[in-house]
């Protein structure tokens, strides 16, 4: 089958447990705990190295140097690895000196944002779709908070 951006997992933590609690700004610039996932708080730049990659290394995702997100399939070292599929957005080159791109999640969904840096958004350029309105299961809340992830499959 074809790759696909999964954006409908999750992860669950309960208070007591000495997990790892994310904030859906931007609040860890640095690199991201997998190359397999991105997480709320993570971002990819065109700048960044490490992209989002499948767990079988065929498949990738970044961004291009005028915004448009594009997901890979590694042909190997002697072809031309194939776009297999794209945001179709871009970032005029007139924007492209006082913009920059970040792509992370944003709630439960991936957002393509546009800005100085990450604290100055000033556009959204491509956003996934919002999932479909699930009935929070958690009625007596005892403290579990689910967090969304994507990852290429």
């Amino acid at each position: 089958t074809e790759p696909y951006l999964v954006e409908e997992g999750h992860i669950s933590t309960s208070k007591g447990e000495n997990a790892k609690k994310y904030k859906t700004h931007f609040d860890r610039l640095s690199n991201r705990q997998s190359p397999f996932k991105i997480e709320p708080g993570e971002i990819i730049t065109p700048d960044t190295e490490e992209l989002l990659t499948s767990p079988d290394r065929r498949y990738y995702a970044g961004l291009t140097p005028d915004c448009e997100l594009i997901v890979m399939r590694d042909e190997g070292s002697d072809k031309e690895d194939t776009i297999i599929w794209s945001s179709d957005t871009f970032l005029p080159p007139s924007h492209v000196s006082n913009s920059r791109c970040f792509f992370s999640m944003y709630g439960p969904q991936l957002v393509l944002f546009v800005g100085e840096d990450v604290d100055r958004i000033t556009a959204v350029l491509w956003s996934s779709p919002p999932p479909p309105i699930v009935p929070d299961r958690d009625l007596r809340n005892n403290g579990v908070k689910q967090e969304y992830y994507a990852s290429l499959d």
